[in-house]
């Protein structure tokens, strides 16, 4: 099907909810084009949900009865700090998902698909998925992409599904997603430090050195001094 671009959605479900007399929020209106991920379909069948809520003005707080209770822009900021590798401020934005009440599973899956985007445009430039984003989130994607590795992407996208992954059952619910801001802020440092000083790698024997204290060739069978 076509995808229809979240600035378009946007001010498709705005005139309906206008043709229905129902203010939603703006913030609102972005969730459902996000999650609707460009489906017109999908988009309305949400919108459709919110307001068999019988209200007339849908805030935040009204739509989290339907909607999964996250946000866009912490996901964004969330990435910010992993750039940075700031794991101080990415241990505190976990307290601060804690307190707001965000649903820290659809987070993750946030999480996930933003990184994904950030791999796509690394791998196939910014116009493999400018369709479904707006232009300053499509901006600030393309700034990580440009900073982080593929690699380092890739290993991002692995911490984040097991993260996810990690959040069912786990004992001290935020655990797995603080795990994953530590590790992740230092997957940049791991790959700067040489080979040598790294847990188990294997060295570069030292050099022979000579009698007469000058480097010679390392041989296996090297004779015998007489």
């Amino acid at each position: 099907f076509h995808r229809v671009h979240p600035k378009e959605m946007i001010a498709r479900l705005k005139f309906l909810g206008e043709q229905e007399k129902i203010k939603v929020d703006a913030s609102v209106l972005v969730t459902v084009a996000r999650l609707s991920e460009g489906c017109v379909r999908d988009a309305e069948s949400l919108l459709e949900q919110l307001f068999s809520l019988g209200e007339k003005e849908i805030t935040e707080d009204v739509a989290a009865l339907v909607l999964p209770r996250t946000s866009w822009t912490l996901v964004l900021e969330f990435l910010d700090v992993i750039d940075r590798r700031d794991a101080p401020a990415g241990l505190a934005l976990i307290e601060r998902l804690i307190g707001e009440g965000i649903d820290l599973t659809q987070f993750s899956s946030d999480l996930i698909e933003m990184t994904r985007k950030i791999l796509l445009m690394k791998v196939a430039g910014s116009q493999s998925v400018a369709s479904s984003l707006d232009s300053a989130t499509a901006v600030q994607l393309t700034g990580y992409a440009q900073s982080m590795s593929q690699a380092r992407i890739l290993e991002l996208i692995d911490l984040f599904i097991k993260a996810k992954a990690g959040l069912k059952g786990a004992s001290v619910p935020q655990l797995p997603l603080e795990i994953a801001v530590v590790e992740g802020c230092a997957l940049e440092m791991r790959a700067e430090t040489p080979a040598s000083q790294l847990q188990g790698s294997s060295s570069v024997p030292p050099p022979i050195l000579g009698q007469n204290g000058k480097m010679g060739a390392r041989t296996a069978d090297a004779p015998n001094a007489a």
